[in-house]
């Protein structure tokens, strides 16, 4: 930087005393008047006189430049290169280098002040969403602890009112041990929905990959589902499994069953007579480098409007406000179906 300051005070200096020379050259031209301008004895001054003219134009244009480029060229260019790096690194640390006068001065002095705008507000950014984070990691294991604790009990309960419902023969008193095995089986389904959109908030809704029977884990879904619609007598479950579709595959088998269940349980809920029906297919992997099942669950249900199609599958929805008060629900069957087929490429 001295050496540039250097540089150009030469300059100036220099073009200065070839101003003063061409000052004093006219002065001279004019006390010797024409006579003596037209001598040939003496080098001509009027050519002295365009010489020192020339030099001092070409001065002035250096000096021009020199200034230019340290005044305006050199911000500019570090300006575009703090940007630049920014964009790349987003590293909101950086500024422009460097004291300018002038316009260019103030306009890079707008821009560092605006740099230390974004990176406070970056910053505040970040430490709230850590606390939010934090906040909601505290809440999920607060969740997740009261959930495994609900648990315990209510299994003993249901296992109880099986044994009742097993030794009772009046039919009044097993209505009523029925009724009362299904609100418990209802309340322990909601504390494992709450459960996985805990582990699914968290990130940590894991799962398994072994082989397994795939025939066999539908018929034993089906078995767990059947007794339900004994509740709806104009109501029938069907089911089809296409010949094509493998046995023997690889994957969850437990959350498997927890997406037919859920699909199913979601059309059985919302369906009064006619049918349920699932259908398994299976279709060759984009790559082709294997084969997928697709599971479809149609129902004769009171069906679902156009407009809500894109947000079922988002916790805590329902349809809409008439049908959340007359169904009951937590709204996260479908949203932890989609995670975990999600999870297995579906």
């Amino acid at each position: 930087m001295k050496r540039k300051c250097g540089l150009t005070s030469s300059l100036a200096a220099t073009n200065a005393v070839l101003g003063i020379v061409a000052y004093s050259l006219i002065l001279y031209m004019i006390a010797l008047g024409p006579a003596s301008l037209e001598s040939s004895s003496l080098m001509s001054p009027r050519l002295v006189l365009g010489l020192v003219i020339a030099t001092s134009s070409i001065s002035s244009v250096m000096l021009s430049i020199f200034i230019m480029k340290r005044e305006v060229l050199k911000p500019i260019r570090n300006l575009a290169s703090v940007m630049k790096t920014i964009s790349t690194t987003n590293n909101l640390s950086l500024r422009v280098p460097g004291k300018y006068s002038g316009d260019v001065g103030k306009l890079v002095k707008a821009i560092n002040e605006l740099l230390d705008t974004t990176e406070a507000a970056y910053l505040d950014m970040l430490k709230a969403r850590f606390e939010v984070e934090n906040a909601n990691k505290g809440k999920s294991l607060f969740i997740a602890k009261v959930s495994h604790e609900l648990r315990t009990p209510i299994h003993g309960i249901t296992g109880m009112l099986r044994i009742l419902l097993k030794q009772e023969t009046a039919p009044g008193k097993r209505q009523y041990i029925q009724m009362a095995q299904d609100s418990a089986t209802s309340l322990l389904e909601t504390i494992n929905e709450i459960l996985d959109f805990s582990k699914m908030q968290n990130g940590e809704l894991s799962l398994e990959s072994a082989g397994f029977s795939l025939r066999q884990t539908i018929r034993s879904t089906i078995e767990h589902i059947v007794p339900r619609f004994d509740e709806k007598p104009r109501l029938a479950l069907c089911w089809d499994i296409q010949p094509d579709v493998p046995d023997q595959v690889i994957g969850d088998a437990t959350r498997v069953r927890n997406i037919l269940v859920n699909l199913l349980g979601n059309s059985f809920k919302f369906s009064e007579k006619g049918y349920v029906k699932l259908d398994v297919s299976s279709y060759t992997l984009t790559e082709g480098s294997g084969t997928g099942v697709r599971f479809s669950v149609s129902d004769t249900g009171i069906g679902i409007s156009t407009g809500n199609l894109s947000t079922i599958f988002d916790p805590f929805t329902t349809a809409d406000e008439g049908t959340a008060r007359l169904y009951a629900g937590t709204g996260l069957g479908l949203a932890i179906v989609k995670q975990i087929a999600a999870q297995m490429g579906g």
